[in-house]
């Protein structure tokens, strides 16, 4: 999915390797943040945590939580979370399952990205 800044960039979201580092940074984790998600809890907090995670993972340039907020434009933030809940159960199911390092490679039991 793509999405045009407020600056006129166009970026592709995806959920990678880069994108979990953020979402990890909830307090409480991953695995929290995706419980609070679905239980709806502190929603718009949340929201905007998964939307942080988003943009500033997939941004050329590191992004503070709220400059990666500011880039987006108001009518987007549905679209984004809408991507997320598309996206949830490939994100819970490669949290619960963590990297194995092998070999110097990377190895994901859960689905690839």
């Amino acid at each position: 999915m793509e999405i045009e800044l407020k600056t006129g960039e166009i970026i592709k979201l995806e959920i990678g390797i880069l994108f979990l580092e953020y979402l990890d940074d909830y307090p409480g984790g991953a695995k929290k943040v995706i419980e609070d998600f679905e239980n709806k809890i502190n929603f718009m907090y949340i929201a905007n945590h998964f939307i942080y995670s988003a943009i500033a993972s997939c941004y050329d340039s590191p992004l503070s939580y709220r400059q990666a907020l500011r880039l987006v434009r108001l009518q987007d933030y549905e679209k984004i979370i809408d991507f997320i809940s598309k996206n949830l159960d490939v994100i819970k199911e490669t949290v619960d399952n963590k990297p194995v390092i092998q070999n110097n490679q990377v190895n994901f039991s859960a689905r690839h990205f």
